[in-house]
């Protein structure tokens, strides 16, 4: 099992298996950054979209998909939001944990917002 939390507003993943051990920070900053990357690329988003859609700086968007920071919990709570994913879930999907099962959730949840959007649009009368 393992569980995320933030110390110090570091993020922090406790994984249990036979011995109890912390992710190290480069695994955490690896995961983030990994999930960033792989995410973006499937919705087709770009950096720079995603920074004005958010409200974060292309860079900083930049320096996590380089290892090079970690966000924020606010940072990685608005990037994870974006998608559709708690942040545990976003990161948990870089450390290749439940992979299949995260990237299935945030595949429904694509499809129903876009179902949702489609009816709106749908109702809307023709001008």
């Amino acid at each position: 099992m393992n569980t995320f939390f933030f110390v110090d507003g570091e993020l922090c993943y406790y994984k249990q298996g036979k011995s109890a051990e912390f992710y190290t920070d480069k695994e955490v900053k690896e995961a983030f950054a990994d999930s960033l990357k792989e995410m973006r690329a499937y919705c087709k988003v770009s950096l720079i979209k995603l920074a004005e859609d958010i409200d974060i700086p292309n860079q900083s968007l930049s320096a996590y998909e380089n290892c090079t920071r970690v966000p924020s919990f606010l940072q990685a709570l608005k990037i994870a939001t974006y998608f559709g994913l708690t942040v545990e879930d976003f990161v948990l999907c870089g450390l290749g944990c439940n992979k299949l099962e995260i990237w299935e959730i945030f595949e429904k949840k694509r499809q129903t917002m876009i179902n949702k959007i489609t009816k709106e649009m749908n109702k809307q009368p023709n001008n």
